[in-house]
């Protein structure tokens, strides 16, 4: 049976990869265009992805490590969620 600990690392580690490459082609169409809003759509795509998994990463045992990683990850996803919104809306 495969480790817990390594199953949610490597799934972490595939969401990093894959939300860079999201946040990068985001990137890309801001340098292209200058819009604003392709440059907050990469940053609330960064939260929400690169740094959401990020966080996943170091799980460990503690309880309170992992409610205090829980309650960071949850701002980040609502600060990364109102970046995109604002993004989406001033476009």
């Amino acid at each position: 049976m495969m480790d817990p600990l390594l199953v949610r690392s490597a799934v972490a580690a595939v969401g990093v990869v894959v939300s860079l490459l999201v946040v990068y082609q985001a990137y890309r169409g801001y340098l292209r265009n200058g819009s604003r809003a392709m440059r907050a759509l990469a940053v609330g795509i960064a939260l929400l992805g690169t740094v959401h998994f990020l966080l996943l990463l170091p799980g460990g045992t503690s309880q309170e490590l992992d409610l205090g990683l829980s309650i960071l990850r949850q701002v980040v996803d609502v600060v990364g969620l109102a970046v995109v919104f604002y993004a989406l809306t001033r476009s």
